[in-house]
């Protein structure tokens, strides 16, 4: 993985944010907030935990803390989850251009919220495995759980055993 290739990587991430976004503005307000008794209850549950999500990596990246409200609950409007993830947009663009090809290669030390640490090395995975701790997508999802299956309907098991991260003891 280059950083060029990194770049991309969010460049299309943000893309298909906005369209997100977009696609959702028009909906009446019962359907944006019905609960559709899934992971994060509807459309705008869906919404948060994306937003948090991209602000919890971030906040990695840069040595940050972990946001202070979990899962974005915070977040009660579709305006309030825009105007996150602009912010984390701003921010992540600004961190982006100062990355440095090299830091690639580095180790970085994950504390999932769910105990433990995962080491991941960027470049070690290929694009295609989509699971490298710089990139949108599924290493949020495979961090916290090692790559098991965590909701038992076997989605997790896309990701190969290379671009699993590896849990670090001790």
């Amino acid at each position: 993985m280059t950083l060029a290739e990194v770049r991309e990587l969010f460049a299309y991430n943000a893309w298909a944010n906005r369209r997100f976004f977009a696609a959702l503005e028009p909906l009446p307000a019962e359907s944006y907030f019905r609960d559709l008794k899934n992971s994060h209850g509807g459309l705008h549950g869906t919404l948060c935990h994306i937003v948090w999500a991209e602000q919890l990596w971030l906040n990695r990246w840069l040595g940050k803390p972990n946001p202070a409200v979990p899962q974005g609950r915070d977040l009660t409007t579709l305006a309030a989850a825009g105007a996150r993830w602009e912010a984390i947009e701003t921010e992540r663009d600004a961190f982006l251009t100062g990355l440095a090809e090299r830091r690639l290669d580095e180790t970085v030390a994950v504390k999932p919220s769910t105990a433990g640490v995962c080491a991941h090395v960027p470049r070690d995975v290929s694009p295609r495995g989509r699971s490298f701790d710089l990139s949108p997508g599924t290493t949020r999802h495979a961090a916290p759980t090692g790559g098991r299956d965590a909701a038992g309907d076997g989605a997790d098991r896309v990701l190969s055993r290379a671009s699993r991260p590896r849990h670090v003891t001790g």
